[in-house]
């Protein structure tokens, strides 16, 4: 299992470039346009706000620490992850100790996990922190992304520590809850696939605009650090 986590990971390596630029048209392959496509679309909703959380977090930390936290580690621990439950489970699949394709054929893909962790010792206790893990990871995310639209939306913060006001993080928050559940419920997981590309679209014209604020920036930060010209006001006060 071992030896075929970690060919796994080779081939994850060795072919990167080439599974994430892969669109599928000359093949007419609709694989990419539902994964690779759909995740493009998503991550480019979710870093403007995610940008904005980070930055807040981030305050009074150096740029090695922050990059150490919310890149690297977290990095590592994915590729870990990927290969040793990756690796897990396609040997399941080869074996025949679990049929995952027929298993996500007929109840999705989401009974996948399920059906590997039940096949490894103390499956009982990782399938709760498995849970358990999943619930924390939505509550994280969800709670930063309407704390980071809310000070979007809100005026006067300057400073890392300050908060935006909570009415303002139970609207987006309802506005957000809202708008999921409708295109759940009415197109189904294909729905929330929708709402990323309808999200997707409009933030990549933001990011560009991030880059660009951010060369401008760059060229002159003097310029834009308001927090060295208020404590220069203090020490000449």
């Amino acid at each position: 299992m071992f030896s075929l986590g970690t060919e796994s990971f080779g081939g994850f390596l060795s072919g990167f470039f080439d599974k994430a630029l892969f669109t599928g048209q000359a093949a007419g392959d609709s694989w990419a346009t539902g994964w690779t496509t759909f995740y493009w679309s998503n991550w480019m909703a979710w870093a403007p706000v995610t940008a904005v959380f980070l930055a807040r977090i981030a305050y009074g930390y150096t740029v090695k620490e922050v990059i150490m936290m919310n890149f690297v580690i977290p990095g590592l621990f994915s590729v870990i992850w990927m290969t040793v439950l990756g690796g897990t489970a396609i040997n399941f699949q080869m074996t025949g100790k679990v049929d995952i394709a027929a298993i996500i054929d007929a109840q999705g893909t989401g009974a996948a996990g399920y059906a590997v962790l039940s096949e490894i010792p103390f499956s009982g206790i990782l399938i709760v922190l498995y849970l358990l893990a999943v619930m924390i990871s939505f509550v994280t995310a969800t709670d930063s992304t309407t704390n980071a639209m809310a000070s979007i939306s809100a005026t006067g913060i300057t400073e890392g520590a300050q908060e935006a006001p909570i009415f303002i993080k139970i609207t987006w928050g309802l506005i957000v809850g809202a708008v999921a559940l409708i295109f759940i419920s009415t197109l189904g997981i294909n729905g929330i696939m929708t709402l990323s590309y309808l999200g997707g679209f409009p933030a990549l014209f933001l990011g560009i605009l991030s880059i660009l604020s951010l060369i401008v920036v760059m060229r002159n930060p003097a310029k834009f650090d308001r927090h060295s010209k208020k404590q220069k006001q203090r020490d000449s006060a």
